[in-house]
């Protein structure tokens, strides 16, 4: 492997909306091969250089053992989650810039989220609309489905929970309005992309200042890691 950059996905609720990016950076030295694999490689993208300035721009580039790659991975990917958390959030609570219909039914479904099931047809009725003008409307005006919308409360509600109560994971599941523990744990994940049980320990490991050791499992380009991150070869593009 070659020059190489970090590439964590930034997702919400599941779906990829970007890249964070971390790089370039070596993990070993270049070989003669391959160091005139890559003059070709940059010739070919109509980039001519001499293996002399390949070699000096080579030098120049910072070279990370396996070990601090994934300490940098590991803090991208803290990132990606933070960014996806404020993103969560502000999508699910700011109804400043939407119709007031929609402000409205926001507000009946923040009052009655935790403590009934909420649904379509008993918010319509009480905003006076038909469930498919407030369907359409709610999608238009937030990006979310009525049913996302709902179910981010709740995660979001059960993400404060886990980090700042002792509760445990069965009652906040709960007490955040999920059905089941196992809709809980999915819905979680998707959102978070972690499970509960992950969250609250990092939380914990933050507020108490344990010290992380890097014991993840072995990374490669082609497995990337649970999150779906990997590391990858920078002139593969050029390559074929």
């Amino acid at each position: 492997m070659g020059l190489c950059e970090v590439v964590v996905p930034l997702q919400i609720s599941g779906l990829n909306v970007g890249y964070l990016v971390f790089g370039g950076f070596k993990l070993k030295s270049l070989s003669g091969p391959e160091l005139k694999r890559t003059r070709h490689l940059l010739a070919k993208a109509g980039i001519p250089v001499s293996e002399e300035q390949v070699q000096r721009g080579w030098e120049e580039v910072p070279q990370l053992d396996g070990a601090t790659s994934e300490a940098y991975t590991y803090f991208v990917e803290m990132a990606a989650r933070h960014i996806s958390e404020q993103l969560t959030s502000h999508l699910i609570r700011s109804t400043e810039s939407v119709p007031e219909l929609i402000a409205r039914a926001c507000k009946v479904i923040q009052r009655d989220v935790f403590v009934a099931d909420v649904n379509l047809l008993g918010v319509a009725r009480e905003c006076a609309v038909s469930s498919g003008h407030l369907s359409r409307l709610f999608h238009q005006s937030t990006g979310l489905t009525f049913r996302e919308y709902v179910v981010r409360l709740r995660a979001e509600h059960a993400h404060d929970l886990l980090r700042h109560s002792k509760k445990s994971v069965t009652e906040i599941a709960f007490e955040s309005g999920f059905q089941s523990i196992s809709q809980f744990h999915r819905m979680f994940r998707r959102i978070y992309r972690c499970t509960p049980r992950e969250l609250r320990a990092s939380a914990h490991a933050g507020i108490t200042g344990t010290q992380r050791t890097w014991a993840r499992p072995p990374r490669t380009a082609s497995t990337g890691s649970k999150q779906n991150s990997h590391i990858v070869p920078m002139l593969s593009a050029l390559d074929g």
